[in-house]
């Protein structure tokens, strides 16, 4: 903290004092700040659907953990082992295409 005494401690998350961002971001998660260079529609398209800096950040981190969880040609692409990795989220997609289904 800026300006506290030497010699004092200071929590690891001040709940007044960052009342936009997730409380647990402080403690869990580490974070390295990147600049990336965007496209103009995809940066407006960005500011459109995570207008604030802490979901920006969250809906980044989402897609490129998405990204780098499939393989890339010449890494370990057993379809098999795909399927496994994702079959939570394979499933929890099936369920859902299939609950706006009509009964004919």
């Amino acid at each position: 903290m800026l300006g506290a005494p030497r010699g004092t401690c200071r929590p690891l998350c001040i709940p007044d004092a960052y009342p936009n961002r997730a409380r647990h971001r402080n403690i869990v998660n580490m974070s390295t700040e990147t600049v990336v260079a965007l496209p103009e529609d995809l940066k407006a398209a960005l500011d459109r659907r995570a207008p604030n800096p802490p979901e920006r950040d969250e809906l980044i981190a989402a897609a490129l953990r998405a990204y780098f969880a499939w393989p890339r040609p010449g890494e370990d692409s057993s379809d098999l082992a795909v399927i496994n990795a994702h079959s939570d989220e394979l499933n929890a997609e099936a369920e859902d295409a299939l609950s706006y289904q009509v009964p004919l």
